[in-house]
């Protein structure tokens, strides 16, 4: 992807992403889920560049494994948004 032009993200040297905009992060791994399922079920959406995009369901079992205080309210979100489908 850098090669595609897009930049490293050096704000956390420990985590290896890549910044496609702002609040859009691309990560090497995840906690709480199996690259293959993810994988398996990422689609590219509208603005990704192409790029697949997570299912809600594994954006949360990643929120629920790392369980940060900031990561609550998106944890809130993402059950109503899933409730709702």
């Amino acid at each position: 992807m850098v090669d595609a032009g897009l930049s490293l993200d050096t704000s956390k040297p420990d985590v290896p992403r890549i910044h496609l905009a702002d609040d859009v992060e691309v990560f090497k791994t995840w906690l709480g889920v199996n690259f293959e399922e993810v994988f398996r079920e990422a689609k590219p959406k509208p603005g990704s560049r192409g790029l697949r995009v997570a299912h809600l369901r594994h954006v949360l079992d990643g929120k629920l494994a790392s369980n940060r205080a900031k990561d609550q309210p998106d944890i809130a979100v993402l059950q109503a948004a899933l409730a709702e489908q």
